[in-house]
């Protein structure tokens, strides 16, 4: 409630938005739809939006991904469920994001090959992956989208 008033206050500003959940247990149904709904209204302005959930949690929040971010500028993902109740999550499709210029990712089973970003026109990149005894990526895995990434500084 108080996000979605702070968002209402906010009128047609830019916003940057970080949402954590540092631990917390699980959010309830209910509370993840009205913050779906929250980011799908501000969509449009978000600027800079860092995401450090449940990889559950943030799987049912990513709709925002689907709509128009024009001015969004700098992405973070993070997973952040304790490595023995680890998912595979929902790959990151952003639908459009032309001012997209730096992407930091952190998730569990980390496979960006299922990832749709505007991976050309990034200029940072971030990633970041738990590789445990259940999942072991090779790191010619992040060949291909790095060659994809060709304005990275």
């Amino acid at each position: 409630m108080i996000l979605r008033l702070w968002l209402l206050r906010s009128k047609s500003l830019p916003i940057s938005l970080t949402l954590a959940d540092f631990g917390a247990p699980c959010i309830p149904w209910t509370s993840l739809m009205l913050l779906d709904q929250d980011l799908l209204t501000a969509a449009s302005r978000l600027e800079t939006l860092a995401i450090s959930l449940r990889s559950s949690t943030m799987s049912s929040i990513l709709t925002f991904a689907q709509c128009h971010l024009p001015a969004l500028r700098h992405l973070e993902l993070h997973d952040s469920t304790f490595f023995t109740e680890r998912q595979h999550p929902a790959p990151l499709i952003l639908h459009s994001a032309p001012l997209l210029r730096s992407f930091s990712v952190s998730w569990c089973s980390l496979d960006l090959q299922e990832f749709q970003v505007p991976w050309g026109q990034l200029t940072e990149l971030s990633v970041l992956y738990d590789a445990g005894y259940q999942w072991e990526p090779r790191h010619s895995d992040y060949v291909d989208i790095l060659a994809q990434c060709r304005s990275l500084v």
